[in-house]
């Protein structure tokens, strides 16, 4: 098989042109940098083509990257969403207006509602105190359709990055503030993050060198959002990560933590010394501004401290092992970020009262 190289970074690839990094970099770029004129067309254009938007094409794209790099306002997208009856992705629905969210309550009120799970999900990821109430009510007093729903009305909050108390209230499972982790020469770091840091200790499962895949400096005021009392060190075996059930990893504020791993598939190491000296160089620093909320759903793979998840399967947030209560998002990692040529993210979900860590990893 013939190989080139990137004209644009120099990677090794197969084919002539430019690679998939470069290709994405420059789409998040392009989005990025567009002027108010070009973001407003481009809005018109989503509205426009909305019928097309489960086509993954044009409007699918045009609508993830200027949700992720600009933070549109999606109220008109909405709107026009909703007079087309297309509720997927619930996304679209972010800043839905009242009329529109409350059309959506009436439809399921409707016993024989046929889109009742995208509904639920729609209306979670509107998430505000009329919405939640209707999807408590829709638990309570169940109506036909909720024998078909893949979870109970009131498990769909998660696709809103919600849930509820033992008392019924409302709990925020994801932070609104967002900061990227962006390449960078060492001499850029200030400290405040490190990612893939070696380790001398090894895997007790397969042998594999561990690392601290991500440490953070809860005293940096970047990360005061995140309620951390000191330095936390997440330490992972990265070839077991994406092999197990999840990792529970449990931290002091001095900086000690220890990992364990739940329900292991496998106790062979696929991870060689080529590839994990390429995780352990990787060179990250935490960006010096926040990003939009949902800066994981932009064109390039991210990995991101807080903000929004975008899950690569269903929502999983999970209970904390040791009090039962929902964790919330602490980062999200795609793993191209620190190998290349590797598929799926890396979620990290922390409870702050009994200083756990869980790691979830997904893949299509």
């Amino acid at each position: 098989m013939a190989v080139y190289h990137c004209p644009d970074c120099g990677r090794e690839i197969y084919f002539k042109g430019v690679c998939y990094y470069c290709r994405m970099k420059a789409a998040q770029e392009r989005y990025r940098t567009m002027s108010g004129e070009e973001v407003a067309r481009t809005v018109r254009e989503i509205i426009d083509g909305i019928e097309t938007i489960q086509e993954w094409d044009k409007a699918y794209k045009d609508f993830r990257g200027l949700l992720s790099c600009r933070d549109i306002d999606t109220e008109a997208i909405a709107e026009a969403a909703f007079a087309k009856k297309i509720y997927y992705p619930p996304t679209l629905y972010r800043d839905a207006s009242a009329s529109v969210r409350d059309a959506m309550i009436r439809l399921l009120e409707q016993p024989d509602c046929g889109d009742a799970g995208h509904l639920l999900m729609c209306l979670a990821r509107i998430g505000d105190g009329t919405a939640v109430e209707a999807i408590k009510k829709f638990e309570a007093d169940p109506l036909p359709w909720r024998e078909k729903l893949y979870w109970s009305p009131s498990q769909y909050l998660m696709c809103g990055d919600l849930c509820l108390d033992g008392d019924g209230k409302t709990v925020r499972l994801a932070y609104e503030q967002c900061y990227a982790l962006l390449p960078g020469a060492e001499q850029d770091a200030d400290g405040a993050v490190t990612v893939a840091s070696p380790r001398d200790d090894v895997c007790p499962q397969c042998g594999c060198k561990l690392v601290d895949i991500l440490t953070l400096d809860g005293r940096d005021e970047r990360l005061s959002f995140l309620g951390l009392e000191g330095r936390l060190r997440i330490p992972i075996c990265p070839n077991c990560a994406t092999l197990c059930e999840k990792s529970v990893v449990r931290y002091t504020p001095d900086g000690d933590s220890s990992a364990e791993l739940i329900e292991a598939f496998v106790d062979e190491n696929y991870i060689g010394e080529a590839q994990y000296a390429e995780l352990t160089n990787t060179s990250l620093v935490l960006a010096g501004e926040a990003s939009p909320p949902y800066f994981q759903f932009c064109p390039e793979d991210v990995f991101t401290i807080g903000g929004r998840p975008e899950w690569v399967q269903d929502p999983q947030y999970e209970d904390c092992p040791d009090c039962g209560r929902k964790m919330k998002l602490l980062a999200q990692m795609s793993w191209n970020t620190v190998m290349d040529y590797t598929e799926g993210s890396l979620f990290m979900q922390i409870c702050t009262d009994c200083r756990v860590v869980v790691l979830v990893h997904q893949q299509t």
